[in-house]
């Protein structure tokens, strides 16, 4: 029974990480500050949020911190159906675009469970890969010159974006950690023409991103700040590089989508098919 089975399979990759730390299992599932995170699609909400948790509660192990439940994606207003070929794959899509592309797609889809309004549409991916774009175009404008990173700590504002950040992580509300992404970036020094750039808004943009795009985060953090940068919301502790910084030497992450890869997509997604 597929559903018997599959309430011990998350437990059996706990058990394994919990080896690997030098942990044990019961004492870990036990203790006071274990936080268990759920993920799921929609029709595992029955299963997990009664099954599951009846599971660990009769044990005496801690329940969920959350349920964090997701309508099902939509692929052109339609359910995804692998019989009637109205389906993409993760690895179709990465064969031509960039991953961090995609996931940063796939993010800004999770929206609250009810909202019906997880489409995944060719507008939305382009319109990703344009806002990634900006990112880097912004970041890249600091490249190859001696332009001033300060030491300056961040604004008020940007304080606030943060903090609107992490409590959206924390509550695993990933729809606003995403608008508070986008919303630091609006308002960050090296969004705009100046000369003189923050180096905290940008190590902390970074880590905001890294989550979502961690290879992105980590080539340009190190490009600014040297190998030994590692992502953190406190950005006082960071130090700007002096001298002049060398051209980027990686390809963006956010190259135009190829124009074949739209062209299969219409034709597959949105041409009438007889009797349909």
């Amino acid at each position: 029974m597929t559903w018997f089975e599959g309430l011990w399979c998350y437990e059996t990759g706990i058990e394994r990480l919990c080896k690997q730390n030098g942990a044990d299992l019961d004492d870990t599932m036990r203790n006071a500050s274990t936080r268990l995170v759920f993920f799921m699609g929609q029709d595992n909400r029955f299963y997990y949020t009664i099954g599951v948790t009846a599971s660990l509660f009769s044990r005496g192990y801690a329940i969920p911190y959350n349920h964090a439940i997701q309508d099902f994606y939509k692929l052109e207003g339609a359910k995804f159906s692998t019989s009637r070929d109205h389906a993409v794959w993760a690895d179709e899509v990465a064969a031509d675009i960039d991953t961090n592309v995609l996931r940063y797609y796939l993010a800004s889809l999770a929206k609250p469970f009810g909202a019906n309004d997880n489409d995944f549409l060719i507008e939305g991916l382009l319109q990703t890969a344009a806002r990634i774009r900006a990112f880097e175009t912004a970041l890249r404008k600091y490249a190859g010159c001696n332009e001033t990173l300060t030491a300056d700590k961040l604004t008020v504002e940007q304080n606030h974006n943060v903090k609107r950040y992490s409590e959206a992580v924390q509550d695993l509300r990933v729809w606003d950690a995403m608008d508070a992404i986008d919303a630091f970036f609006d308002v960050a020094s090296f969004s705009r023409a100046d000369t003189s750039v923050s180096a905290a808004e940008v190590s902390v943009f970074l880590s905001l991103l890294n989550p979502v795009t961690p290879m992105l985060a980590a080539r340009y953090g190190a490009f600014f700040f040297g190998a030994g940068w590692r992502p953190g919301l406190d950005g006082g502790t960071i130090r700007p590089s002096t001298g002049l910084r060398k051209p980027v030497d990686f390809p963006l992450f956010s190259d135009p989508i190829p124009e074949a890869f739209i062209e299969a997509y219409e034709r597959r997604f949105r041409q009438v098919r007889p009797n349909s």
